[in-house]
């Protein structure tokens, strides 16, 4: 990302079309605000946020709850903020927010971060731990409803959709980091 470049006014969003029409019924954005001038960089260009929270994934649906499940990416400029690298819960109706259970905090992460002169980097610089796998919501062998995602910190993660995105348990079933951890085709097994 070249230093000239005013970062970063992207928000990540998920968005709500007629089947038959191809119309957009409702939009909804990850990060609320839009993105306000912060700072200028080192080579006087003017950054913007906050940005990011991509959605990378498909959502999980919920017809029981009429609710969608969507995990986020990392804020890419300053400040972060509560909805990146979370769970999400939006109203399928409507995308109105439900709730969000971030996993981990002030990650705000972009290319430039790996460059020499850093001049685009947020100051948090990372640590660049995406949502990278769709949610998968399951139903426990004690009845219990989970819904589950691996992050790119190498972490499964687990939160109860029925209580607002309570924390359930964590495991690290791989090192992570930028590249690796995991990513893209998750799957569930019921009967296990």
């Amino acid at each position: 990302m070249p230093a000239d470049y005013e970062c970063c006014r992207f928000r990540g969003s998920l968005v709500a079309l007629n089947a038959a029409t191809g119309d957009q019924v409702w939009r909804t954005y990850t990060i609320t605000e839009e993105a306000q001038p912060t700072r200028k960089n080192k080579a006087g260009t003017q950054m913007w946020g906050p940005s990011g929270a991509p959605i990378w994934t498909s959502p999980a649906i919920d017809p029981q709850r009429n609710v969608l499940y969507v995990t986020t990416g990392d804020n890419y400029s300053d400040p972060a903020t509560a909805n990146s690298d979370a769970f999400m819960a939006l109203d399928r109706d409507t995308g109105r927010i439900l709730w969000s259970r971030q996993m981990t905090a002030a990650d705000a992460y972009n290319s430039a971060c790996r460059m020499p002169d850093k001049a685009n980097c947020p100051d948090a610089n990372g640590p660049d731990l995406d949502f990278a796998s769709a949610p998968i919501l399951v139903t426990l062998s004690n009845g219990r409803r989970a819904l589950v995602a691996g992050q790119k910190s190498g972490v499964v993660h687990a939160v109860d959709p029925d209580r607002e995105g309570a924390f359930l348990w964590s495991t690290r079933i791989g090192k992570g980091g930028t590249l690796g951890g995991i990513q893209w085709g998750s799957a569930a097994d019921q009967s296990n």
